[in-house]
């Protein structure tokens, strides 16, 4: 069944909850209500998860007409069984009951308890079963009746023959093996089409998994740090991970940073309680570095816990890869970011790096939603979640990876404050992205992009059946386009990115292109001093920021666990966008050399010559200094300490080279002499060949004069900025 078939919701983003909402009810929903209450149909069929590991299906009815009604005497078969409630059970309006098989796997997964558990001594009270009922793995079918015997409402699911008058077309697609099927819902209401189309949203449930919407927060002026990387990421993770006194929660797919392994221990010392998640099965594996890291985090008492899923096992991941990169200090700060807690991600080099994006929020109500993210998620009730000693590829003998040296200190763009009040919307995945990506419906209806994307696939498979369909991103965009909109989307050129990411620029300049829109599509420059674009963040209509962790691929949206934020300030986007036009626009504009003026000093004296009048109009990345004239550098500071002790020229040559790659020279003339006074040959009159050296000194300042008449200014200077 093709997407556009698909009845769309709107928009997750339009939500202006301050809470995350768990999919599941209260305790609460077998409770008898008030005698007055009446029966009624209304009752539909929500959710359901027929291949189990464990004998732990389950199924879940809510009810959907309007008022509270009593479950007594309504019945549920497969057709081979039939479950009926035998006792009073009222629902409220929007109220749902569970029915699970196996209690102690419905809590590990969910969290909580089912309303009522098959395998429980207070089942029968409840429900009473007949028969066999127990769902097909491959297909089945389910029926709902009233106590009055009517029909309500069917499913029919998979490989099988059966039919069902409350059931049109063909049978909703068979499930993979730990996956979930949940009733799509629209508007607030569940979909009662009878048909496949109530049971095919774009995203994935996995047995565990999490329904928690998008939360949307003021934050006043002084409060929003946006910074990027590698220009200051390192210092803003450092120093917010420094002042923690309480708590640090952190989650990151990949982690591998000395620096933050060294600050997290620093932290733990103080008194401070480090919790870190990760994924335990990143794609290609752990590194040495990092497997080193946890290892030495875990003995030092850090909690450092792992997802992984075995499904040969029967354990079910309850997302797919966690890839969600953020930390939250003290329930106060909150950093999200683009970027793993990796070297490559947060460098001690201010110049050489990945390109990421990063924002710091300091607010309790912002904090408090990523950490119930985080609590979700590291659950150690989870059979997929494990502490990491327990880990096979735990080494309680590992040693602290060595941090690189710092190469480059000049940082090209500082961090941004917000002077002004702004307001964020956390977007998680794949919660929020039910019927589709939660960016496309922003996409499409911007009338001015640029984003700087890190992965993209211009093909997507579909979930239920494997068919090949446009990335419903770059069909937005497209959208955007043709209503008049302009867009710019800067994509990495990594050789392992180049297919996939060359196919999305290459299909979207074939499709706007020749139509006249404004649009613009490349791969990063290989000369950009950006070791890999790995950004996913992109500034809508010069006000709206996205800072977040998704790729522009499938898995990102409907399946992994990622954490955007859009920030909503002109501010913030005017910071972004210049950092994208720094990407965006190649340097082609060499540095200013300039190694100051000629000097003159005499024989054995040491002078100080410097490169700090030098200037770029980014970042000069090098310095390098000849000065023995051979053509190759000798020394790499900034600043050189120059002796000589033979009289004459001395020429000195200066090359200063920017992040890019240009390069300037310039040279300065050290003139060495010989001072005259008495004792000055060391002996006491000439001897040898000695009486030669007044001659020779006369000699070459009656040159010198000739070369550079008094007061006038060096004409050597191959490369100097004007003088004020």
């Amino acid at each position: 069944m093709r997407r556009e078939h698909i009845q769309a919701v709107s928009s997750a983003l339009l939500l202006t909850f301050v809470v995350f909402i768990p999919h599941h009810v209260d305790d609460t929903a077998i409770a008898p209500k008030s005698a007055s209450l009446v029966s009624s149909p209304g009752l539909l069929i929500s959710e359901f998860y027929p291949r189990g590991f464990c004998d732990d299906e389950y199924i879940v009815l809510s009810n959907q007409c309007g008022t509270a009604i009593d479950l007594k005497g309504w019945n549920l078969t497969d057709g081979e069984g039939v479950l009926s409630f035998a006792s009073d059970v009222w629902l409220t309006d929007g109220e749902s009951f569970s029915i699970s098989w196996n209690q102690s796997s419905f809590w590990q997964a969910y969290g909580r308890l089912p309303e009522v558990s098959m395998d429980s001594t207070e089942a029968a009270s409840v429900i009473r079963s007949s028969g066999s009922f127990r769902l097909g793995d491959s297909g089945d079918s389910m029926a709902l009746s009233s106590p009055q015997g009517r029909l309500v409402d069917a499913v029919i699911y998979g490989s099988t023959s059966e039919t069902s008058q409350g059931w049109s077309g063909d049978p909703m697609p068979a499930l993979k093996q730990g996956e979930v099927a949940k009733r799509v819902s629209s508007a607030g209401a569940l979909l009662d089409t009878d048909s496949m189309l109530d049971w095919m949203p774009f995203r994935e449930f996995r047995y565990g998994y999490t329904d928690l919407q998008s939360g949307s927060i003021d934050i006043a002026a002084g409060n929003i740090t946006t910074f990027v990387s590698p220009d200051n990421s390192q210092d803003i993770v450092l120093s917010g991970i420094g002042h923690a006194s309480k708590s640090i929660s952190a989650c990151s797919y990949e982690f591998s940073s000395a620096p933050v392994t060294k600050a997290l221990i620093e932290a733990r010392q103080r008194g401070t309680a480090v919790r870190l998640l990760v994924d335990g099965s990143p794609s290609g594996g752990m590194s040495e570095g990092e497997l080193a890291c946890l290892s030495v985090l875990s003995r030092s008492g850090i909690d450092v816990r792992a997802v992984k899923g075995n499904t040969s096992s029967g354990v079910v991941q309850h997302t797919g890869a966690l890839h969600a990169k953020y930390i939250v200090i003290d329930s106060l700060v909150t950093i999200v970011m683009s970027e793993n807690l990796v070297e490559q991600g947060m460098p001690t080099d201010r110049v050489f790096g990945n390109r990421g994006w990063g924002v710091e929020i300091r607010d309790s109500r912002a904090a408090r939603l990523v950490l119930d993210v985080f609590e979700a998620d590291s659950r150690l009730s989870r059979r997929d979640v494990v502490l990491w000693p327990n880990c096979p590829l735990f080494n309680g003998s590992a040693e602290l990876p060595k941090a690189p040296d710092q190469n480059h200190t000049q940082e090209l763009f500082e961090p941004l404050v917000n002077s002004e009040p702004a307001r964020i919307t956390l977007c998680l995945s794949p919660d929020i992205s039910v019927q589709r990506p939660y960016l496309a419906p922003l996409i499409e209806c911007s009338r001015r992009f640029v984003g700087e994307q890190f992965q993209a696939d211009l093909w997507w498979k579909e979930r239920w059946n494997n068919e090949s369909i446009v990335s419903p991103l770059v069909s937005a965009l497209e959208s955007s386009l043709r209503a008049g909109g302009s867009a710019r989307l800067l994509l990495d050129s990594s050789w392992y990115n180049v297919p996939g990411n060359g196919a999305v620029a290459d299909s979207l300049r074939e499709n706007t292109t020749f139509a006249g829109m404004d649009g613009e599509f490349a791969l990063l420059n290989p000369a950009s001093p950006i070791t890999a674009l790995h950004n996913k963040g992109a500034v809508i209509d010069g006000r709206t920021t996205l800072i977040s962790s998704n790729n522009w691929v499938f898995a990102s949206f409907a399946r992994n666990r990622e954490l955007g934020v859009l920030v909503y300030s002109v501010e913030v986007a005017d910071y972004f966008t210049t950092v994208f036009e720094s990407d965006w626009n190649p340097d082609r504009t060499p540095p200013v050399a300039d190694a100051g003026e000629d000097i003159e000093m005499a024989a054995g004296e040491t002078v100080m010559i410097t490169s700090g009048r030098s200037f770029d109009d980014r970042v000069i990345s090098s310095v390098a200094w000849d000065t023995d004239g051979d053509g190759f550098a000798e020394s790499w500071n900034r600043s050189i300490d120059y002796t000589a002790s033979v009289p004459g020229d001395h020429r000195i040559v200066l090359t200063v080279e920017d992040s890019w790659g240009n390069a300037a020279t310039d040279e300065i003339i050290v003139s060495v002499i010989v001072p005259d006074g008495p004792g000055r040959a060391g002996h006491g009159g000439l001897v040898g060949l000695e009486w030669l050296a007044p001659i020779v000194l006369a000699a070459a300042y009656v040159a010198f004069r000739r070369r550079r008449p008094a007061g006038e200014a060096p004409s050597r200077k191959l490369n100097h900025r004007p003088k004020a």
